[in-house]
């Protein structure tokens, strides 16, 4: 059997389908889990930040041999994958900053996201099952959100999903609207019967405007349209930076690197 290896990196919001507790709870299972790739100029705009252009793209393989899609309101389907298999939660999952240790009270993803053809603000969308997800690369560094409980650690910056393939894998890519479907892609595994795809999610190198350090994850509130409160971002305790950012405002210093351009993941949501 085949092992795709699936890393995600930037903007990517991950929602479960069902109950993910705050505090780790390795081996848990749940159904399946939805990809969010999410759209940061719009979503900015939603919670009146201006955020940094993001370049979402998937790329299978590496190499020379690598074939690079730019992501453009896409629903991605892999073929292969046991629907009815479920994904299984590693402890390292819990290294990813989850929105419920951020907001005061859990709010769901509004489901107008996550239907087959979402609203303005999500530019790909991923179902995953049949694997187990976990997360790497954290930084040398805590950061904290400056909420009131003080939610603090070296949050992950990539999230590692090791899914099964049942026979011939293909990544299939069609837009939302159902047009345009592009010629499905064969997943060919190497020597050691796995195949590598990564769907990236991060700024252009060259910004602009670079926006303070953090700020990348005001996207993710974009979609909580029943949320109003404080925008906390993670920042470096010692920054001059303050968190939360206010709605509306625009900081012109960056003291570090782009804290905020993270995966998350939001509370459970059955439409998922």
């Amino acid at each position: 059997m085949t092992t795709l290896n699936l890393t995600l990196r930037g903007l990517c919001g991950l929602v479960p389908d069902e109950f993910v507790p705050n505090d780790p709870d390795p081996g848990r299972l749940i159904r399946h889990m939805r990809v969010l790739v999410l759209d940061a100029a719009h979503l900015g705009q939603r919670v009146q930040q201006t955020l940094c252009p993001h370049l979402p793209r998937l790329i299978i393989g590496f190499g020379g041999n690598a074939q690079t899609v730019p992501l453009a309101q896409h629903n991605i389907r892999i073929e292969g994958l046991d629907p009815d298999r479920p994904i299984q939660l590693q402890s390292e999952f819990w290294d990813l900053a989850h929105m419920n240790d951020v907001t005061p009270e859990p709010f769901n993803v509004d489901k107008s996201f996550l239907q087959q053809n979402p609203v303005a603000g999500i530019v790909a969308s991923l179902r995953v099952t049949d694997g187990v997800a976990g997360s790497f690369d954290r930084p040398p560094q805590v950061h904290a959100f400056g909420n009131p409980s003080n939610y603090r650690k070296r949050f992950a910056r990539a999230v590692r999903l090791r899914l099964q393939l049942n026979g011939q894998g293909r990544i299939h890519l069609t837009r939302f609207d159902g047009s345009n479907p592009l010629p499905p892609i064969d997943l060919v595994p190497n020597a050691e019967d796995s195949v590598d795809v990564t769907l990236t999610n991060l700024c252009n190198d060259d910004p602009q405007d670079m926006p303070s350090e953090g700020a990348d994850f005001a996207a993710f509130y974009g979609l909580l349209p029943s949320y109003d409160g404080p925008l906390f971002v993670p920042v470096d305790p010692t920054s001059s930076l303050s968190s939360p950012l206010a709605r509306g405002e625009v900081r012109a210093e960056a003291s570090g690197p782009q804290t905020g351009c993270v995966p998350a993941v939001y509370n459970a949501h059955p439409d998922a």
